[in-house]
């Protein structure tokens, strides 16, 4: 199957749905604007993956019941959550659509606990829901996640810090275990013990915005590799740059929302233990 990502060729009065996972996302091109149409279904299949053209509704009819792809009403709570139109002259621009990581910094809680040996090096693959990045003459005019993780605060409570989401992160080591949902992303985490102790993984903060996406053949959407070094006094963090090496013929899809802030990146991972 061909990319879900990428320019949206439309003639005027048709328009495109994309099921990704929980999300729905719909293009209509008129003669004269964009309009975009957004919701998460928490019922829909993890894998589910479709793209389907069709005519848009006339202007002037009243609005028919959401369905599904597979033709099923949708219920009230089931409602478009996002409804956006996009003005223009008489030949609108190009619309494209990219895959981007979250718009801040993910706190990933292991599921069950997870112990780093003394010594020891661990890779872990974490996946963290994707953005759909709508834009009109590459100009972004919607910025909606695939599914919404919860608020949290990241820092004191009553000192600085900044907004963040919480993620589940299952620490697997084993890519084959992995399964393919298409709303979501993977970052390989290397996690290098080399204190004197075992160290209990209680949580894992990824800066996503300062992370690339890549996509393989196979259609799996990989990260940049971070490697996170422990040591007895003080841990530092990096990114490698480029595609990773279980996705070796990976190319890239998307840039980094943000540019990082210097060689160590040392709120990259915090707070990991």
């Amino acid at each position: 199957m061909a990319p879900w990502w990428g320019p949206v060729r439309l003639d005027v009065d048709c328009c495109r749905t994309l099921a990704l996972g929980p999300s729905e996302l719909v293009a209509e091109r008129r003669a004269s604007e964009w309009r975009l149409r957004h919701r998460e279904v928490a019922s829909a299949a993890e894998d589910r993956l479709a793209v389907s053209d069709g005519p848009a509704e006339p202007s002037a009819a009243p609005a028919p019941p959401a369905r599904r792809p597979d033709g099923a009403v949708l219920g009230e709570t089931e409602t478009w959550s996002t409804v956006k139109r996009i003005g223009g002259p008489s030949q609108v621009g190009a619309l494209s659509l990219l895959p981007r990581t979250a718009d801040r910094p993910i706190v990933s809680l292991p599921a069950d606990p997870f112990l780093v040996p003394q010594s020891t090096t661990v890779t872990l693959f974490v996946s963290t829901p994707l953005w759909l990045d709508v834009r009109v003459d590459d100009e972004t005019v919607l910025d909606v996640p695939t599914l919404r993780p919860r608020d949290i605060w990241i820092g004191p409570s009553t000192g600085p810090g900044e907004a963040g989401y919480a993620n589940r992160t299952q620490c697997r080591q084993q890519l084959e275990e992995i399964p393919v949902r298409p709303y979501r992303v993977l970052t390989p985490v290397v996690v290098a013990n080399r204190s004197q102790e075992p160290r209990a993984l209680e949580r894992l903060m990824l800066a996503v915005p300062y992370l690339s996406i890549f996509a393989t053949d196979a259609g799996r959407l990989w990260t940049e590799r971070i490697e996170l070094t422990i040591g007895t006094d003080e841990s530092e963090s990096q990114i490698v740059p480029g595609a990773p090496q279980d996705a070796a013929d990976a190319r890239i899809v998307a840039s980094a929302r943000r540019t990082p802030p210097g060689d160590r990146l040392d709120r990259l991972l915090a707070d990991v233990f």
